[in-house]
């Protein structure tokens, strides 16, 4: 449970770089996430996939008026 928050404080942090940047004309970030999920996972590379799909959603956004 302690990872998840992490994450998602991570993923906070993230997000109000990014709107920072994006009002200033700066970098932004994209970036993907994801977790190994029992009994669905078959290998790390679903994880993977998943995590870059988040990834690209994310650059999609990012392209976006904010």
């Amino acid at each position: 449970e302690e990872a998840r928050q992490r994450i998602a404080a991570l993923s906070e942090e993230l997000e109000r770089h990014n709107l920072a940047q994006r009002r200033d004309g700066g970098v932004v970030i994209a970036c993907g996430m994801s977790e190994y999920v029992p009994g669905r996972d078959k290998n790390v590379e679903a994880v993977f996939v998943r995590a870059d799909e988040a990834m690209y959603k994310k650059k999609d956004d990012l392209k976006t008026d904010p």
